[in-house]
């Protein structure tokens, strides 16, 4: 059987709010994706059990009064003498964790 490893990600609850604006020559879509608990795991398949946390929040409380993730994010497009010029922005935020690295 082949070495490999699966990962799971597993999030709850998950909540996306967002908003999209068109105004003559500009486009704008902006929104923020957050959820309260996240989990990342290695899964070996040939050490059942072994599963291995690959990011671990320092603050591991079950109700915290901030999310483990924030995603906010921004598509905007201006259309200039009949070209688009698309510009997206992605900002990622996390709790205080400790991420284990993969390497090979």
């Amino acid at each position: 059987m082949p070495d490999f490893f699966l990962t799971r990600l597993l999030a709850a609850p998950i909540t996306i709010e967002g908003t999209d604006k068109v105004v003559n020559t500009c486009s704008n879509t902006e929104g923020l994706l957050t959820t309260a608990r996240l989990e990342i795991m290695e899964l070996l398949n040939d050490q059942p059990g072994q599963d291995s946390d690959l990011l671990v929040f320092l603050d591991s409380k079950a109700f915290s009064s901030y999310p483990d993730l924030q995603l906010s994010f921004s598509h905007r497009v201006k259309k200039l003498r009949g070209i688009a010029h698309p510009r997206t922005e992605l900002k990622l935020v996390l709790k205080l964790c400790v991420l284990e690295c993969l390497t090979e």
